[in-house]
């Protein structure tokens, strides 16, 4: 193969939101049809080189053949669909049978999860473990909230001579988990934006839903301090929210369509805002409401916006939708 060639390829290669064992026939297949198109100019009296430099350009933008290659191949079966759908469905179980605070049973869950989540993100990370680990990120957002609220009173009180050992020690923790679960946190959604960013926007929907529940306690001290009576009393209203969350990312793995998939992503979260908000802050105005949905939208598009940031320009994310990919005709 030649240097042109394969630097075409190498391009569509990283263009290509699939995993390896998928992109290898299709990179292929493409291989063959540029072949099959360089020898043809060839027999028409091309040399070699301008036979491959026509070939390639008549192939169309590399980003929008990675794109229509992506939305050919990335349609997953309603089996990944269903796997996708059930730590969504786990979540379910808990609400609906009055286990949210069982801390036991939850930290196993999550535990269990997070195993799950390791062990096939590092085997080839399949597009369903993405919700996954979503879950998994979820206890760091729970530490990143304790530690914006609880960090700043602890060192006052401790400044003030007011804060016992055990207290000053908690402190001290959150403040040292507080920089190492952003870091966390950010390097996995940047590791998956890489891959896939609309699969990033995928994981960050149960932190943005769960970010609600985490609201609706708030008044009553928040999770770790509000009696369990107060946490019982949302728990069928979760428990109906996490199911419809559950169909729509089973859903979500049936679309085609990235825009139609995202919109249907923005569209859960911010209902779920619009049935969390006037339970947890009745008095909230409109400004208040379209300040929270923009936090909410600003959650699910952080991987595609850390792609921009770092990648630049609007086609690390879609290709110029007006441009054909001008193939050459068999």
């Amino acid at each position: 193969m030649s240097l042109e060639l394969d630097r075409f390829l190498q391009h569509l290669r990283a263009s290509l939101h699939l995993d390896a064992a998928d992109a290898e026939p299709v990179l292929r297949e493409i291989n063959a049809h540029l072949e099959d198109r360089v020898a043809d100019l060839q027999a028409q009296g091309f040399d070699r080189a301008s036979a491959e430099r026509l070939a390639i350009e008549r192939f169309g933008d590399v980003r929008q053949v990675a794109r229509e290659m992506c939305e050919a191949h990335q349609r997953p079966t309603w089996r990944e669909a269903l796997l996708a759908a059930c730590p969504h469905g786990l979540v379910v179980l808990f609400f609906a049978l009055g286990l949210s605070r069982n801390f036991p049973l939850l930290a196993l869950a999550f535990a269990a999860i997070t195993v799950v989540t390791f062990l096939f993100w590092r085997r080839g990370r399949p597009q369903w473990i993405y919700p996954w680990a979503g879950y998994s990120l979820f206890p760091l957002l729970v530490v990143l909230r304790l530690a914006v609220r609880e960090v700043p009173n602890g060192f006052d009180s401790w400044l003030d001579a007011e804060t016992s050992l055990q207290t000053g020690a908690e402190t001290v923790a959150l403040a040292v988990l507080f920089p190492l679960s952003w870091w966390a946190v950010v390097r996995v959604i940047l590791e998956a934006a890489r891959r896939d960013w609309l699969l990033a926007s995928l994981m960050m929907l149960p932190m943005a839903v769960l970010s609600g529940w985490l609201l609706l306690l708030a008044p009553y001290g928040g999770y770790l301090w509000a009696s369990p009576e107060d946490v019982a009393q949302f728990d069928p209203l979760m428990a109906r929210m996490m199911l419809a969350v559950a169909v729509v990312v089973a859903v979500f793995f049936r679309f085609g369509a990235r825009l139609l998939r995202f919109a249907l992503l923005c569209g859960v979260a911010l209902v779920s805002l619009a049935i969390i908000n006037p339970i947890a802050e009745p008095g909230t105005g409109p400004a208040g409401l379209a300040l929270r949905a923009v936090v909410l939208l600003g959650l699910l598009a952080s991987p595609a916006l850390l792609l921009l940031l770092l990648d630049g320009g609007p086609g690390s994310l879609w290709p110029p939708r007006g441009q054909s990919s001008g193939r050459a005709p068999a």
